[in-house]
């Protein structure tokens, strides 16, 4: 009896764990998640500065900064305000050119921006980006 008792228990543990193996690869559980689109124009926001896309703009306080079209007429509440720079009070950039090539990042899981190269911004607001543009 107690050696059935200890295979029956073998087998419950088996069990359980090809369901939760089966169920953590099943894909139950997570969102999928939607792109933002443009509340006026309808467009798909874009996560990253591009010619045609040159206008940033946040969507929820304190959420993720998008980018749309300039053609279509954004509330003002709805624009992204760019921050100035702690350190040499410059507007900081949205994206990257060769007057600002500093990526910097002001709060935890905010946008990155970009500022001067001869701003000595301290090391905690500094990114490492790697550069996806052409000259």
């Amino acid at each position: 009896m107690n050696i059935h008792l200890k295979k029956l228990g073998l087998i419950l543990i088996l069990v359980a764990a090809i369901v939760g193996a089966s169920l953590a690869f099943s894909g139950h559980g997570h969102k999928k998640v939607m792109p933002a689109k443009c509340p006026v124009c309808h467009m798909t926001l874009s996560t990253h500065w591009t010619k045609a896309t040159p206008v940033a703009v946040q969507l929820k306080k304190n959420g993720p900064v998008y980018y749309c079209c300039n053609k279509c007429k954004m509330p003002k509440s709805a624009l992204y305000k760019v921050p100035k720079c702690p350190v040499c009070h410059m507007t900081l950039s949205t994206h990257w050119t060769k007057m600002t090539p500093v990526a910097v990042r002001l709060t935890k899981g905010g946008p990155v921006l970009y500022c001067c190269k001869g701003c000595h911004m301290p090391a905690k607001y500094l990114v490492h980006v790697k550069k996806t543009h052409k000259k």
